[in-house]
Formats: C-alpha cells, structure tokens, sequence
C-alpha cells in the first residue's frame, strides 16, 4: 500500500466507519475530486478493501478512488436515506436485495411487474453505498431508515443504528473529502460541491416521500381550507407525524382504505401509558440480552417473558384485557376495509395508544384471528415504540419483515405456548380431542394450533396423516414465521 498522509477514523470500526488516508501524491487530472485511500467497516468487519493496495496480511487495502464520487450519490440520494422507509408499492422483503424476487413484481395490482422493477431498481440505487462508486466494484452497502433506527445491511448482515449518529458518519465523511483539497476547483468539483449544499428537499417533496402518497392525494384528504402541513405534520421534523406514518405503512393496501385509516387515527384521543410503559422499558430490556437471536426466536422469548411476568403459568391469556388494563384503546373500524388489513396500532404524537381492528381482515374477522391480532400489536407496544415503529403499525402493510416475524411468533407462543400444545396433544386418547380443547380453552386459530404444534415437541407425536393436516392450518403464515416450518412444511 503506497504511503500517506494519515486521515482520520470517521464513525467506528465496530458499528459503521470510514478509515481516510491521503496518498502524498495525486496523479494528474484528478486534483480536486477527492483520490484518497478508504476503508469502509461495517460491525467489525473491513468491508470495502482492495487486493491490489493490500500489505500481505490476507485482509485487504484500502480502495484508492476519487471519493467525490460517493458524495455525488450521497448529495442526489440524501432525502431518500433520511425519509423514504418504505420500498416501492409497500414492498417488504428480507433485505433491499431480495426486492427484484419474481413473485414480489408480479404482486402489485394493477401494475406490470416491469414497471414494478423500474421501481425497485431506482429504489435500490439510491439506498445502497456502493451504487456511488462507478468504475468500480464494492460490496452493496443498504441503508433504508426505520423509524428512529438506520438499516444498515452489506453481506446478508443487519445492524440497527441510530439514525443521527448513520447522519452525522456520512456528513462527517463528505467534510473530510470536501475539505481535504480545493475541491470547487474543478468543473466536477465545483457540481459537486453545489449539489451537496443544495441537498435538502423542499417540503412539498419531504411530504410526498414521508407519506408516499401524490401531492394531488395529500391535498385531497387535508380536511377543509386547512393547509397541508399543518395537518398532517412538518415533514421538516425529525419525527414523522401518525398521520404521515399511516400513511406510509399502508402503502399496499387501497387509497380507499389508506384514506380511513389516516382520518380514523386524526380524531384518536390520547391517554396515559404509565403501567404500559414499565413492561415496555422491561422488556426493551430482555430483548437486549438476546441480540443474536433470530426474530421469531426473539418473539417466542418475550412472550414466555410476559406470560412469567403476567403470572399466567399454563393458562390463556385475555389480551383485549391486558391491553385494557395498560390503559390501550381498543376498538373495531366501523366501516368494512380492505381485508389485507387486520388491525392499526397507533401510540405516539398525541394519538393513543390505540388499537382499531379490522372487522373485515383476513385474520380479524374471526374471534381466534382477533385475539392473535391483539396479541401481535401487544408485541409492538412492548418492544417496538421507541426505535422501529416510534408512532404507528398497520397489520397488513408494509410493517419491516423482520418486526413482523417477531410480533407473529408472539402472538403464537402468547396464546398458545407449543410446550402447551405438545402436552394437549399428548394428554388426549386422540388428534381430535386435542384440537377441540386447544380451540375451545386457549381460543386460537387453526393457524396458531399448526405452527405451535408444528415447531415444538408435539410435531413427533402425530402421525403423518395428522402431520399433513397441521401443515395445511400453517400456510397462511408460511412466509411470515420462522423455524423449522418457514417455508410450510416440517
């Protein structure tokens, strides 16, 4: 590695972080466009490194490029890292990468998958790092907001960092490769330079993107002469509005829909949230403990954490009266909705916390899918409000997938915990006697019954005719929930 002027660490090696060195010369024709040497660590691991630069040590060099590049990309991309959280058309998947999945393109109603993939494509261009760096090749870096946190995946790993420390790395890297040479020298720099300072977005912008509805909408549905931003929120401020969040993690289901579903939550009152708030900080805090857990791993621990803490031993759980006694709304849509929808939970910026439940969803519209509704937005509330979900969750929207895991398996091992499962099902002189106590006492769907017995000890003790029965209850939730069921069969 040829020799220079040693830079700065911008950010950390052990979350995110730019290691910045200046090579003494710089070859002619590229002053003023940032050449220098970087590193870039993502969760303690060099991730853009070059062979070519490296010393022998088997790790890699620094990549050696014109970094002007990278802040052109970050000065076109900088409104959409800071405010679009979602993907095209509410598409979610496990990571940005996986968006251009055949089946995901054809799922939009109404549009044709190669107009759903334009959208992807641009969608991936302006959240991924790498994409700044043409002429070259780098691991794919994504950064996609999430309520208060930043996604942060390169390599199939995730991380979850604070928002404004993910703002000020990547300001502090554009200082550093802006102030190191005379940059608006050059005709490049100069555009540059210009497009950096000029990367704040106008608030009729900021709206369209922290609601992903059109301008024309957003005006149809402000009440009255009432101004746009008033209603629904300064889109300037560092926290969205309930009103924007609506919006926006309903962006799969119809304008119809999505309409009532803004103005249910406009007239919510709100309450206080004391005894709600201390299972929250406690299990905020369980949750911390287990950070190499999978989601659903993660769900089906803190539900085991809360039925300990509730003292409800083996017993069901009424959790329309839980959320009730922690002081949460519950309450029924008056009007039939999409039936995509199962609920909406609302419980920041003055609004709840609420739960309105669709009487019309796919899963809500049943006494055994309400009560798993309620137990799934119970999950929310106890460990999702102050990072991922700061105001509001739709229940068939466009929710992160990996919230969505944790909260589903939940509600599963909530209501029905699979060691349970597994003795009912052994306890019975048949198949039959046991799905009828589990349904009666425990009040859980033929899904719930399917994955909790499916992914716990009970699954060995059925018989394959039995076996091939569970799996069919498991496949409305066969991409939602994980274990060894994730794809639908054992």
């Amino acid at each position: 590695m040829a020799q220079g002027v040693r830079g700065r660490l911008i950010g950390n090696t052990g979350h995110l972080g730019f290691e910045v060195t200046w090579p003494d010369d710089v070859p002619a024709g590229l002053e003023g466009l940032g050449w220098s040497d970087v590193v870039l660590w993502v969760g303690g691991r060099r991730l853009w490194t070059s062979e070519e630069e490296g010393d022998g040590d088997g790790q890699g060099g620094p990549v050696r490029w014109t970094w002007v590049d990278l802040v052109e990309h970050l000065a076109h991309a900088w409104p959409f890292l800071l405010y679009e959280e979602n993907a095209p058309f509410g598409l979610v998947a496990s990571g940005p990468e996986h968006l251009r999945d055949p089946a995901l393109l054809r799922s939009v109603p109404d549009r044709s998958p190669v107009e759903v993939e334009d959208a992807v494509h641009a969608f991936q261009q302006r959240h991924d790092l790498a994409a700044g760096l043409q002429g070259i090749w780098v691991t794919p870096v994504w950064l996609v907001r999430e309520g208060r946190t930043m996604w942060v995946r390169a390599d199939g790993r995730d991380l979850w960092l604070p928002l404004d420390d993910v703002r000020r790395i990547l300001e502090s890297f554009v200082d550093e490769v802006l102030g190191h040479e005379p940059v608006g020298e050059s005709p490049r720099g100069a555009y540059v330079l210009r497009a950096w300072r000029n990367r704040a977005p106008g608030r009729k912008r900021l709206l369209r993107l922290r609601t992903g509805l059109p301008w024309r909408v957003i005006q149809d549905w402000t009440p009255g002469e009432r101004d746009p931003e008033e209603w629904w929120g300064d889109p300037r401020s560092e926290d969205e509005s309930p009103l924007m969040a609506a919006a926006r993690l309903s962006a799969p289901l119809s304008l119809r829909t999505r309409d009532k579903i803004v103005h249910a939550i406009d007239i919510l009152d709100s309450s206080r949230t004391d005894k709600l708030d201390g299972f929250s900080s406690d299990a905020e805090a369980f949750l911390a403990a287990l950070p190499d857990m999978k989601p659903y791993e993660q769900g089906y621990a803190l539900a085991l954490w809360l039925r300990k803490r509730l003292e409800a031993g083996d017993n069901p759980v009424n959790p329309e009266r839980i959320l009730t006694d922690w002081g949460v709304q519950v309450q029924v849509f008056p009007q039939d909705l999409d039936d995509a929808l199962d609920a909406v939970a609302c419980w920041g910026g003055g609004k709840g916390p609420a739960i309105l439940t669709n009487g019309s969803g796919k899963h809500a519209a049943s006494k055994g899918g309400r009560r798993a509704t309620l137990a799934h937005e119970i999950a929310h509330l106890l460990v999702d409000r102050n990072r991922h979900l700061p105001l509001v969750e739709v229940f068939g929207g466009s929710t992160p997938l990996h919230l969505e895991q944790r909260a589903r398996a939940f509600a599963a091992e909530f209501l029905l915990p699979r060691e349970v499962a597994a003795r009912e099902v052994a306890r019975h002189a048949s198949f039959e006697a046991a799905v009828r106590t589990m349904r009666t006492r425990y009040g859980v769907s033929a899904e719930v019954m399917g994955w909790q017995i499916t992914n716990g000890p009970g699954w060995h003790l059925l018989d394959p005719k039995e076996q091939n029965r569970v799996r069919r209850w498991c496949r409305p939730w066969s991409s939602m929930v994980g274990g060894r069921a994730s794809d639908g069969s054992p």
